[in-house]
Formats: C-alpha cells, structure tokens, sequence
C-alpha cells in the first residue's frame, strides 16, 4: 500500500517556517500569492481624512520578524497606554521612501476593553500568532511578509471611542487590503478581498 506524501500547509506550521515555504516556491506557483489589489482613491482621502491630531503622533516602527517574544517588545512598547498600529510590508532599501504598502490598521482598547498598545501587539508576535483563530487573513500576511513586514505604532490616550473612530477614518484613508472590517459604510460592500 502506497501512502502519499504530507502535505505542508504554511498556515499550520511557524510563521517562518510559513514564509520560507512561499519563498520557496517557483515564479508561477509565487506570483499567485504575491499580488493583492490595493484601493487608492484620492476622493477617499479626502472623504476619510482622519483628525489631525493623528498626523501629530510619534509613530514607532519595528521589523515584525525582530521583536519575537514578549520582552523584546517591552523593550520597544514602553508606555502602559491604549495606541493605534499599522502592519506595512516593504523592501529592505527604498527608493525615496517608496515602496511601503499599508496592510492592516488596528487599535487597542476596543470598547473600553482597557488594553493597552503593548498587550494588543503581544497576540501578533511571530510564536502567539497562530492561535488567533478568527485573524486568518493577519497570519497569511505574516507568512507572506514576515521579513519585510513592518509594525508602526503610536500611543493614543484617548477614550476608546476616538480610538475606534480613528481607526474607521485610517481604514478608508489607507484601505489596508488585509483588513475585512471596520471599513466606512460607504467603503465596505466595495472592499476588494485579500
């Protein structure tokens, strides 16, 4: 009796154990997995503009693949505030700050939750994130991307409805294409899939 082979399925397996996988693959079976459509709407800029105190915040940026376990992110993710983040995915050199392609936006202390930014961004690193199990979409961008993907963050002391407001604003000023909620209204039926 003849038994076939195991098959790899990169959404079990380490988050870089995912990513070399894809990487591994030829041109033709890669490509498949490596082209998104990314919405770029000038009048949806102008629709969602978020606050300007959002465009006033000290955004903090590190490689997603650097910071794997809880005290390297304590070392980054000092203050015991709510924040906003933002998951970008780009190449190691960039021509005149181009290219960075926002994938993904969220906010911690969601409903008045009380978590803050520090304990949110705990679930994402590379050795927790497999047991969320309603982000798949946010573990196949982490095997696709883990070494070039980028976590930029900032904190918001603000009440957890600014917060949720912002995040609704970022989502259709950037329209991060890993997302699959908390689009506009006017946004969300039209939301090309991931």
């Amino acid at each position: 009796m003849q038994v076939a082979p195991a098959t790899f399925d990169p959404l079990d397996a380490p988050i870089w154990e995912g990513y070399d996988y894809f990487q591994s693959l030829a041109d033709i079976s890669r490509s498949k997995s490596y082209q998104h459509i990314f919405w770029i709407d000038p009048k949806h800029w102008q629709r969602h503009k978020p606050p300007k105190w959002l465009f006033q915040l000290n955004w903090i940026s590190y490689r997603y693949s650097d910071v794997d376990t809880a005290e390297k992110l304590r070392a980054i993710v000092t203050e015991d505030v709510p924040g906003i983040y933002i998951f970008s995915v780009r190449p190691e050199v960039l021509v005149a700050g181009f290219p960075d392609y926002a994938l993904y936006v969220g906010i911690s202390n969601v409903a008045d939750s009380g978590r803050i930014i520090r304990e949110r961004l705990e679930d994402y690193l590379p050795s927790r994130i497999a047991s969320i199990k309603k982000r798949r979409n946010i573990h196949v961008m982490a095997c696709l991307y883990f070494r070039n993907l980028w976590v930029h963050f900032a904190y918001v002391d603000r009440p957890s409805s600014s917060l949720m407001s912002v995040e609704k604003k970022l989502h259709g000023y950037l329209a991060p294409p890993v997302a699959d909620k908390d689009y506009p209204i006017d946004m969300k039926g039209l939301k090309p899939a991931w």
